[in-house]
Parts: C-alpha cells; sequence; structure tokens
C-alpha cells in the first residue's frame, strides 16, 4: 500500500539519551556506602593525607607550584573519593589528574571564575572597602612600601566598623552559592579523569545529570564540609580521619550517579536468584 507512513531511517534509528551510562542518587545510601568503605580503607585514607599535606607544603615552596599544582590536586581528591567507595583507593590516586593535565587545570579555572562571578555581588561591599585608598599612584616609587603600611593600617581600623561588619555578614551567602555549585558539577573531574570525556562536555553532563538531585546533593557537599571542618576545629589530627570519610561520601555520590552501585545491586540480586533457584533444582525429587 503506497499511502502506508513510513518513518525516515533515521527515526528508527535507537537515539542516544545523556542518562545512559549514569543512575540513581540516594542520600542515605551515600553514607551507607561511605561508612562501608571508610572502615576498610581507613589506613590509606590516612597515608593519602599524609602525602597530600606533604605534597602541598613542596608545592607552596615553589613558585608555579600554587596555581599549576594545587588545582590539579584539588581535582585529584574527588577521585581518591570514588575509588574509596570501589575499593581501589591509594595514595597515587592523588596523582590522578595530571593525566589529564590541561583539561583538568581549564576546567579547574573556569569553575573558579563563574563561581567568583556569581558571588561578586556579595563581596563587592567588601572588597571595595579592602581596596579604597590603595595607593596606586605611588607604585614604583620610593614611599611605596610606606604608603602600603599606612594602607594595611587603615584596613584594620575599617573592619572595626559597623559597615564592615554588615558586608561580612553579607559575605556569609556565598557559602550556599559555593555548595550549590560543587553539587552540580560534582561529577566534574571524574567525567574528565575517568570517562575522558571533553571538558564542555563534562560541565553540561554534570549539570544535566544532577539536576534532578541538586538540594539533595547540596546538602551532601555541606555534611561533607561540615565532617572535614570537625577534623580541624575540634582535633587537628582528626583531619587524618575526617578528610578521607568526607571525600568518601562525595565519592559515593559519583559512584551512584555512574550507575555503579544499581548495577552492583542488580547483581546481587541476579547472583541470589541463580543461587536459589540452583539449590531448588538440586532438592527436586524425581517423581
Amino acid at each position: 500500500m503506497d499511502n502506508v507512513y513510513q518513518p525516515p531511517k533515521s527515526n528508527l534509528q535507537p537515539s542516544f539519551h545523556i542518562s545512559e551510562g549514569f543512575g540513581q542518587f540516594d542520600f542515605s545510601r551515600a553514607f551507607e556506602l561511605a561508612q562501608q568503605a571508610f572502615s576498610k580503607q581507613v589506613g590509606v585514607g590516612v597515608g593519602f593525607v599524609v602525602v597530600l599535606f606533604m605534597v602541598v607544603v613542596v608545592m607552596a615552596l615553589t613558585l608555579l607550584g600554587i596555581p599549576f599544582g594545587l588545582p590539579i590536586l584539588f581535582a585529584s581528591m574527588s577521585i581518591f573519593g570514588y575509588r574509596m567507595i570501589r575499593q581501589e583507593a591509594s595514595v597515587g590516586d592523588l596523582f590522578s589528574g595530571f593525566n589529564r593535565y590541561f583539561s583538568v587545570l581549564m576546567a579547574v579555572i573556569i569553575l573558579t571564575i563563574a563561581t567568583q562571578l556569581i558571588i561578586l555581588p556579595l563581596n563587592w561591599g567588601q572588597y571595595s572597602m579592602l581596596l579604597m585608598n590603595f595607593p596606586i599612584d605611588s607604585i614604583g616609587n620610593d614611599d611605596f612600601g610606606s604608603r602600603v603600611d599606612e594602607w594595611a593600617g587603615q584596613i584594620v581600623i575599617q573592619k572595626r566598623s559597623a559597615n564592615y561588619e554588615w558586608f561580612s555578614l553579607l559575605s556569609y551567602f556565598t557559602y550556599p552559592v559555593s555548595l550549590y555549585l560543587g553539587g552540580r558539577f560534582i561529577l566534574l573531574y571524574p567525567l574528565i579523569i575517568i570517562r575522558k570525556m571533553g571538558i564542555v562536555e563534562s560541565f553540561k553532563t554534570s549539570w544535566k545529570i544532577t539536576a534532578q538531585y541538586q538540594w539533595w546533593l547540596m546538602l551532601l557537599q555541606f555534611v561533607s564540609g561540615a565532617i572535614t571542618g570537625a577534623g580541624v576545629l575540634f582535633c587537628c589530627v582528626g583531619v587524618l580521619f575526617s578528610i578521607p570519610f568526607g571525600l568518601a561520601i562525595s565519592g559515593a555520590a559519583v559512584y551512584q550517579l555512574f550507575g555503579e552501585d544499581q548495577e552492583n545491586q542488580k547483581q546481587e540480586v541476579d547472583t541470589t536468584n541463580t543461587s536459589v533457584e540452583t539449590t531448588n533444582n538440586d532438592n527436586r525429587f524425581p517423581y
């Protein structure tokens, strides 16, 4: 029949959905996974933090280490947390970001600049007061040092003013913004380092995959940061344990969003069903 509608061949091809290869996120499940992984890899976590501190000190002593090395270490920390959940973590994960150095560095720079631009209105009053009366006109002159000292003294006085306290209070609203963006781009570095995606594609994918769980991921970022900070506030030695546990919490989110938790649960169910079926067959009496 000539009048029968036939769709174009292109419509018959299976379409790619961004959710393919990804999974769902569950807040309580993330903590369950983190606790299980942390209890089995405490030693690796402590070793990771010790090496991290040593490398940071070495990089801080060099001029190029801070801008070109520390951002890579920061991105690599998310990989360590993810591999903790897989129970494959090693101290070497600290340097995993160097395998895709340029992409990781550019991603860190882009995200940092974007975050600062977004929160700039909240910090503008504080910045303007601190930079007020900076002796720009004396740069290169002999009296530049004394002028800077005078300017620094004015800053101390300004910090005691009511206006500065108001601007400081306003700046606290930058933290929710940072937490929100941290949750939305929690997959950014794992996508670049582990799945070898491009920078733009990683930004887009992380933003889309996390949209459904944006508020839960924001809460996860807060809890993870609070746990890490608790190790600093209450006991400095505690950071040896609080940092890896905080990373494990974030890593559990990546693990779930990558679809690996659902896949493992499905395999466990299939294995259990197969075992039960085999047992039933063995216990069946012939008639």
